[in-house]
């Protein structure tokens, strides 16, 4: 990270943001205490910020989706019950054909 001192960059402020966009974070000191310059995007992904515009979907924006979509409100209205959603935990049926293949797989012939 570069540094800067306030009045070079004042003076320099648009190579400062250049480097910024280009290089990575520019630190810029007055006194004792700095602020750092960084592309807008890296700032967001720190920050965990949508990009105003972002097309698809990240983890973020899925996680809010499904908090905020009709479903969730209905769980959390009571008006669908919490376990709607939860899988059967009885065995899977087997159709005709994988029922077949166990049989060839343990040596019987289906057609005895």
């Amino acid at each position: 990270m570069t540094n800067w001192e306030l009045a070079d960059a004042a003076e320099k402020l648009a190579k400062l943001v250049e480097l910024a966009l280009a290089s990575g974070p520019q630190r810029v000191m007055s006194g004792q205490r700095a602020v750092v310059v960084l592309d807008e995007a890296e700032y967001q992904r720190l920050t965990g910020q949508v990009p105003a515009g972002a097309i698809g979907f990240g983890g973020k924006e899925i996680f809010d989706m499904m908090q905020n979509s009709p479903l969730a409100q209905g769980i959390r209205d009571g008006d669908i019950p919490e376990d709607w959603l939860e899988r059967s935990r009885e065995a899977s049926r087997h159709c005709e054909c994988c029922g077949r293949r166990r049989e060839r797989a343990r040596g019987v012939d289906a057609a005895d």
